[in-house]
């Protein structure tokens, strides 16, 4: 029972690791003009519970500051999702982070759903200190 205990506590650990590695990304590729409080396009965020979180960016921004919101917020903060994407509705399509915030997204909800560890994902974690390259 104190080895389930210990494994599930390093396997806790190394999902929050893995969670602040990728939200410092998300920021860093986002820059810190684009922190979802200034621009002239609006963009909800629709979260996996059922809130929902606002933020407003510039023309041309990265997509990554969506990415970067929806790692801030409390859901992601009590959650530390594995991994996020962001879905348009309409037209259904999976947002990029490299791509550009663009004038089609103004008063878009864009739906974010959690990504969950693929197979060898988390032991591969669990045992070292680096980061992932996915958002």
């Amino acid at each position: 029972a104190a080895q389930r205990l210990q494994r599930e506590t390093r396997r806790a650990a190394a999902i929050r690791q893995h969670f602040e590695a990728q939200r410092c990304q998300a920021k860093e590729a986002a820059g810190h003009a684009h922190d979802g409080s200034a621009g002239d396009v609006e963009v909800s965020l629709g979260l996996p519970d059922g809130s929902r979180t606002a933020g407003r960016f510039p023309e041309g921004a990265p997509v990554a500051a969506l990415f970067a919101l929806a790692l801030s917020t409390p859901w992601a903060e009590h959650r530390s999702p594995w991994s996020v994407s962001l879905r348009e509705r309409l037209p259904p399509r999976v947002l990029r982070p490299d791509e550009p915030v663009t004038r089609a997204l103004h008063r878009s909800l864009i739906l974010v759903e959690e990504g969950l560890p693929g197979d060898g994902e988390l032991s591969e974690d669990e045992g070292t200190q680096g980061e992932s390259e996915a958002l």
